[in-house]
């Protein structure tokens, strides 16, 4: 008897062996699941407060999705379609920048390209979160920042920075006091601030017509989209105002007519109101001109030749260097050592022209700097890498339809942010900036999360 039983007890244990390891296996699975919610959460907090820590921040993401794929079977399925070209424009400008530095420069300079893993991080992340409370949490975030730009173009303050590392920005043009200030939050410049708020109120903008979201919840991103353009607007970077313009044609697009003439009425309700708001007894005059003078004065100059002079010559100056770099570029944070002869070229020509702007700060236009840096190839990668991750959102778009409401208008802003974005680049290069880096792959991420939605759930239909 005792010999009979001795097979079936071996199947017995071998089954309860099975079953603590899938109770292990699960066990393990629900604390990655929690610790991924955390770093997501944590990522887009400190986006917008801190890049050092936005920087720790991703680093851990990327030992959490280098452990996940050592112990998570479904992080091995890495099809992707913004593998290849994201992966050939780093090879490309890397290759770059191995052409013209040394090799340890070179091998340092491999810091600037790690941000580039968060797409395929976000991911993969993204399964474990629940899209429209991480949505609130962020909106939040992103009012207290554009509450906080508010304040500083009036006030000029940096609470958030140590005496000795204040960077207030006075708006002065042609050395005139004006007596605001630039709006930039916690970020290092305020054209960063505004590229990165450019990216976000398009999401929620768009998905004020969702009504799969409750009417109150759409009112809160409304406002809180309201605010952010009004953050956006006081900083004063102009190629953000065009990149705005831009986004919002994009998000028209999605509309019916009578939410577009109710959305449009609504914000130019909003930005009206900003005035009565600020308004306080007798200083109400002094508001409206601190508004208004600047603003004007602002848009004027977008058709004012004598306003972008200085662009123009960073133009000519990068196409000389171009010239002499076709293929391989100067490689990448050269700009420096490389750019002066160029720079003198251009200025001697215009009668000793001095320029405004240092060399290293670039050339003010991220296609003619992508040429520049990485070469005729390494621009090819990076088209290609935003005309794939364009023609991803809108394939899945097309195929939501009306049965992923709240993926579809997700889709809809961030391809409107990623619209505007781009066009913003024609006049600056705030690519290359680590807070809008940030933010801008966290976003290339969620729309690969979004467009893999939409085809499993439309699968398992």
């Amino acid at each position: 008897m005792a010999k009979n039983s001795s097979p079936i007890n071996f199947q017995v244990k071998t089954i309860q062996i099975n079953n603590l390891k899938m109770i292990s296996n699960h066990a393990l699975i629900n604390r990655l699941d929690r610790i991924a919610v955390i770093l997501v959460y944590a990522l887009f907090f400190f986006s917008a407060f801190s890049m050092a820590a936005a920087g720790g921040i991703t680093l851990l993401l990327g030992a959490f999705a280098a452990f996940c794929l050592f112990t998570y079977p479904e992080w091995r399925e890495l099809k992707n379609p913004l593998a290849v070209p994201l992966f050939a424009f780093v090879f490309f400008s890397l290759l770059s920048t191995f052409w013209m530095d040394p090799f340890f420069e070179s091998i340092e300079k491999l810091r600037d390209f790690w941000r580039f893993l968060l797409p395929f991080v976000i991911w993969k992340c993204f399964k474990t979160i629940k899209q429209e409370q991480l949505l609130k949490f962020f909106l939040i975030i992103l009012f207290l920042i554009s509450i906080y730009g508010v304040i500083q173009y009036f006030f000029g303050v940096d609470w958030l920075r140590p005496e000795g590392h204040k960077k207030i920005t006075p708006y002065a043009p042609d050395n005139v006091n004006t007596g605001v200030f630039h709006a930039k939050g916690n970020f290092s410049h305020h054209l960063t601030y505004s590229h990165y708020l450019l990216l976000v109120f398009p999401v929620y903008l768009s998905l004020v017509s969702t009504r799969t979201i409750s009417f109150k919840v759409r009112i809160m991103f409304l406002l809180g989209s309201l605010a952010i353009m009004a953050g956006m607007t006081l900083s004063l970077g102009r190629s953000a105002w065009l990149g705005a313009s831009a986004a919002h044609g994009i998000l028209a697009l999605q509309l019916p007519k009578k939410w577009l003439i109710g959305i449009g009425g609504l914000t130019a309700t909003g930005a009206l109101l900003l005035l009565p708001i600020l308004q306080i007894g007798s200083s109400f005059t002094t508001y409206q001109q601190k508004i208004e003078s600047p603003l004007k004065a602002r848009m004027d100059s977008l058709f004012t030749l004598r306003h972008h002079r200085d662009r123009f010559f960073l133009w000519e100056s990068a196409m000389l260097a171009i010239q002499d770099h076709f293929w391989f570029g100067i490689g990448f944070d050269n700009d420096a050592e490389v750019m002066q002869p160029y720079r003198q070229t251009v200025g001697e020509k215009y009668q000793h022209v001095q320029f405004t702007n240092q060399a290293s700060a670039g050339v003010h236009n991220i296609y003619l700097q992508t040429f520049l840096n990485s070469g005729a190839v390494g621009l090819l990668c990076y088209l290609w890498l935003w005309g794939t991750l364009l023609g991803w959102n809108i394939r899945w778009i097309r195929h939501a339809k009306d049965d992923f409401p709240f993926e579809k208008s997700l889709l809809w802003g961030i391809s409107a942010g990623f619209t505007g974005f781009l066009i913003a680049g024609i006049f600056e290069n705030s690519f290359r900036d680590g807070e809008v880096q940030t933010i801008l792959f966290t976003l290339m991420g969620w729309s690969l999360h979004l467009g893999f939605q939409i085809k499993n759930r439309g699968e398992n239909r």
